[in-house]
Formats: structure tokens, C-alpha cells, sequence
């Protein structure tokens, strides 16, 4: 095989490949412009977040932290803090008519709770 007609070959190859990644991308993103009877341009907008009633409670466990400084003012540090947090779910909703978008569940932490208050 030559040199020439390998070098087309992977050329061939390659250009195959990114136009059947465009193809996939296009599709994909047309696939968000359901049409939205509310919005003035006749398309869903996700851009507003529905928090569902459903969160997720994290024990972090124990950290370290400065309880105090000795005589020669070295930090003192204790480790019996513990650290929970609080996250909710969201989904990603259209802001003309409320229509969920699938796929877009996440979530938005709530609060950071201390066992000790040592702020």
C-alpha cells in the first residue's frame, strides 16, 4: 500500500468520524427545543430549577480543627468535630410552562452543620 493512499485513507477515516459526531451533536441539541405553547418563541427554556420535597443527609465525619494555642502560642488542635450536610434534589425546569427536563437531577446543598461550635 502506498504512502499516498494511506495518508487518504486515514483522512477518509477521520473526516467519517467528525461528521457523524456532528451529526450526533446536532441531534442532541435539537432534541431540547421541544416545542413550549407558553414561551413567545414556541420553545422550552430550562433554565428554572423545581426542588423536589426528597434531600440527601452526608455524615462527613470528624475534622480538625484550632481548639486554642499553647504557651509558646503553637496551635492546639482537636478532632471531635463532626460534619453533617444537607443537599436537595432539583430538576432543571422550562420557566414559561414548568416542564421537566429528564435527565437533569441534581443537587444544591442546603446547610453544613458543626457538632462544636468552633468558629
Amino acid at each position: 500500500m502506498k504512502a499516498s493512499t494511506k495518508k487518504k485513507s486515514v483522512t477518509k477515516t477521520i473526516f467519517a468520524i467528525c461528521f457523524a459526531l456532528s451529526i450526533f451533536i446536532g441531534n442532541s441539541l435539537s432534541a431540547f427545543a421541544a416545542i413550549c405553547d407558553r414561551a413567545p418563541d414556541g420553545v422550552h427554556h430550562f433554565e428554572a430549577h423545581m426542588q423536589e420535597n426528597e434531600g440527601i443527609l452526608r455524615h462527613l465525619g470528624p475534622h480538625k480543627y484550632v481548639y486554642g494555642y499553647d504557651a509558646q502560642r503553637n496551635p492546639i488542635y482537636k478532632y471531635d468535630c463532626q460534619v453533617t450536610t444537607f443537599s436537595r434534589y432539583c430538576n432543571y425546569v422550562c420557566k414559561h410552562c414548568g416542564t421537566k427536563q429528564d435527565g437533569t437531577r441534581h443537587e444544591h446543598l442546603i446547610s453544613t452543620n458543626h457538632s462544636i461550635d468552633h468558629n
